[in-house]
């Protein structure tokens, strides 16, 4: 499963992403992300630095078994926020 995105959340630390900057593709493993001053964003993909701006779309590659537990994160929020509106 291939996701593009373009706001960077803590559930896609660990994943796997591919970002292109100037034409120099950078695939690899999310270690970081580090928001800057000026909406500058610098990603730390498998050892690598690579700095972009902060609207930059980046390509995340889940697992299936990422996915599935992604999906269950999301209908456990919204069942949380159902039964405090209840």
């Amino acid at each position: 499963m291939h996701i593009t995105a373009s706001n960077i959340k803590l559930f896609n630390i660990g994943q796997l992403v591919e970002v292109v900057v100037d034409g120099v593709t950078t695939m690899g493993k999310l270690e970081r992300a580090k928001f800057m001053a000026h909406n500058i964003v610098t990603l730390r993909i498998s050892g690598d630095t690579v700095t972009v701006p902060a609207d930059k779309i980046l390509n995340v590659r889940r697992s299936a078994e990422l996915h599935e537990m992604r999906l269950t994160s999301i209908g456990v929020e919204e069942l949380a926020e159902t039964a405090v509106g209840a």
